[in-house]
Parts: C-alpha cells; sequence; structure tokens
C-alpha cells in the first residue's frame, strides 16, 4: 500500500511540474500514459518475481519479491527522461548548425531562427519532435514581440542540459554588451558541437560494453536456473536449508551491487 501511495503522489507530482504556465514541457518530467504505465507494472512484476524465483524456488518467497515490481515504471521513468534528454541534446546540435551558418551569411538573428524551423523539418519531419516543438516556441514568441533572450532562457531553464544552458548564456551575453557577433556564435557553436560528437563517440564505445554488462547479468540468472534444475538433488540444499538461503541471498546481493555499479560506470558525464 506504501508503495501504491508513493506511486499516486509521485505521478500528482509529475502532472504538477511536466509543464511550465505557459504549457512548455520540462524535461526533467515525463508523463507516462495509462498503457505504458500497466505494462511496466507487469513487466517489473514479472521480472521481479522470475528474480526471487530463480534465488529461492519458492512461490510465497516469489510473490513477495513481485511487490518491488511495482517500483519498475519509475526506474523506466527516469530511462525515458535520459533518453529524451539525449535525443534533444542532439537535435540543438543540428539546430547550432542552422542558426550559425544563417549568421555567417548576414542574416538577423530573428531571421536564423525563423529559418531555423524549416531546415530542421527535413531532418525531422515529425511535427511532435521536441526541437521542432522548441523551435515553433521561439519562433511564434519571436511574432508576439518577446525578445529572444528571454526565449532561450526559458529553454535553457526547463532542457536542464548544460550544452543548452551553455550557449544560452553566452548568446544572452552578446546581445547584452553591444549585439550577435556571427564569429562568437561560431566559435560557441563549435566547441558545443565537439563536446556532443566525443559524448556521442564515448556512448558508441560504450554501447558493446553496456550490452556485456547486461548479457552477463542475465547470464548469472541463467547459471543458477541451469544448475538448480540439471543438478537434481544437488541444488536443494541450496533452496531447503537455512544456511543454503542465507548463501543465495548473498548470491543476490552480489548480484544487485554488480548491477548498480556497473550502470554507475557505464554512465560517463562528459
Amino acid at each position: 500500500m506504501n508503495i501504491l501511495k508513493k506511486n499516486k503522489l509521485r505521478k500528482q507530482e509529475i502532472l504538477k511540474n511536466a509543464y511550465d504556465i505557459n504549457g512548455k514541457p520540462d524535461y526533467n518530467y515525463y508523463i507516462m500514459n495509462k498503457s505504458e504505465l500497466n505494462f511496466y507494472r507487469f513487466l517489473g512484476i514479472l521480472l521481479f518475481f522470475l528474480i526471487g524465483y530463480t534465488f529461492y524456488k519458492s512461490i510465497i518467497i516469489s510473490l513477495i519479491f513481485s511487490i518491488f515490481g511495482l517500483l519498475f515504471p519509475e526506474y523506466m521513468y527516469t530511462k525515458k527522461i535520459y533518453k529524451r534528454k539525449k535525443a534533444l541534446n542532439l537535435q540543438f546540435k543540428d539546430m547550432l548548425y542552422s542558426i550559425s551558418s544563417s549568421l555567417m551569411a548576414g542574416k538577423s538573428v530573428e531571421t536564423a531562427f525563423l529559418n531555423c524551423k524549416e531546415e530542421l523539418f527535413l531532418l525531422y519531419p515529425d511535427e511532435n519532435t521536441d526541437i521542432i516543438r522548441e523551435i515553433g516556441y521561439i519562433t511564434n514568441g519571436l511574432k508576439l514581440g518577446e525578445t529572444i533572450e528571454s526565449l532561450l532562457d526559458n529553454l535553457a531553464k526547463r532542457s536542464h542540459d548544460e550544452d543548452i544552458e551553455n550557449f544560452a548564456d553566452v548568446f544572452i551575453s552578446c546581445k547584452r554588451t553591444g549585439g550577435i557577433s556571427s564569429e562568437i556564435i561560431k566559435i560557441t557553436t563549435d566547441v558545443i558541437t565537439e563536446k556532443i560528437e566525443i559524448k556521442r563517440d564515448i556512448e558508441s564505445s560504450l554501447s558493446e560494453k553496456k550490452f556485456e554488462q547486461k548479457a552477463m547479468n542475465g547470464l548469472m540468472l541463467l547459471v543458477i536456473l541451469g544448475l538448480s534444475y540439471m543438478s537434481g538433488d544437488y541444488m536443494d540444499v541450496m533452496f531447503t536449508t537455512i544456511l543454503g538461503r542465507f548463501y543465495m541471498t548473498i548470491a543476490l546481493i552480489i548480484f544487485i551491487v554488480s548491477y548498480i555499479v556497473g550502470e554507475k560506470i557505464m554512465n560517463i558525464e562528459v
């Protein structure tokens, strides 16, 4: 019941903070629809039931373990946010290229952003793509008389992305100290895009290791299951005696710790 209550409070917090007063999304939050939520709950319950049964070979203990599966949507929630912010970061790089090219061609800042949406739409034809919507917010704001500084500052605050925040800071500083220099924007764009490319290269090189980590975690479960069902009565002592349960609990703790440590090692920040 506490888990369900916690999930309900969490949902209320997400609904309250997922959008600002103007209806623009905050990228630190993600709203799961009902089908997603139910799917991840089912998947979590099944996963934790299987883990409990693998280490204890008891239906009762496995059912107790499956309760923790109700927290699985929270885990997937953080993964969804990370994936969405990562996609926005890569899309922002394409936006920088477009704006920088327009400024170098002698166009005004406002014209550069207005043209940017058309160019990005060729790369991201789906209107629901985050960067397309963000450019839409900026162009609509410009037409309504809002300043480009306030619009970029708003995007930076909602994105919670270091690269977007850095670009907005440089852009706003240039505006306040005498106007936008195309050369400064180009240098800023080059630095930020180079950083994004480095992060992308690191993630590409780590993708194989991440797969190996997940494979090793799954292999450990398969080994235990294989031994318990193929070794006859040899493994029964591990599931029927207090000492055996103690050793299996230690193995479970090692399994959980190895997974958490592996996740921490693979999440490298640049």
